[in-house]
């Protein structure tokens, strides 16, 4: 029932709570013990059916216990903040757009161009423990700011791009 924010804000209510918090959807007052402290704006928040977050944006590390951990641009934390080292994933450059599919994977979208070290232009899907799907490879030539999964389990991006797998495709592709 709680609601998380996310975005370029240090401090929730003159407390800090670097860029990203949960909120009680009742008060607004911040959780004091969700701080995953990331060091960078974050742009997109899932949560797992588990209770789990995914967060990603610009940031290269958090910093829960004030001890700094390296998490580039996406990072999964438990529902009381605390990271999950389970999930493991680097990422070159920012990522704007996240959604989980019904199956777990994790849709990611941005700027980057390498995901784990594995050419990915601008869009790509992880698994739950954040390695890169090799299946999955679509290529855009421009930034995806958007991702939305249908109901029959295709994926619409949306972003600054002309081309995807090659093709033309004017900033609105299906996959």
């Amino acid at each position: 029932g709680n609601v998380i924010i996310g975005g370029g804000f240090i401090f929730v209510n003159n407390d800090g709570f670097p860029h990203i918090a949960k909120l009680d959807p009742n008060t607004g007052q911040p959780n004091n013990f969700f701080r995953p402290a990331p060091n960078g704006d974050v742009y997109a928040i899932a949560q797992e059916p588990t209770g789990r977050i995914i967060f990603a944006g610009d940031f290269t590390e958090l910093s829960p216990d004030g001890n700094p951990e390296v998490h580039n641009r996406i990072a999964k934390v438990f529902a009381d903040g605390t990271i999950d080292n389970t999930f493991s994933a680097g990422i070159d450059d920012r990522v704007v757009a996240l959604k989980l599919q019904s199956n777990g994977q994790i849709l990611i979208g941005g700027l980057f161009t390498q995901v784990n070290l594995q050419l990915r232009n601008r869009i790509a899907r992880l698994n739950f423990d954040g390695i890169v799907d090799p299946t999955f490879n679509p290529n855009a030539n421009g930034p995806v700011n958007s991702i939305s999964v249908q109901s029959n389990g295709k994926i619409i991006i949306t972003g600054g791009f002309s081309t995807v797998g090659g093709l033309p495709r004017n900033r609105v592709a299906r996959l």
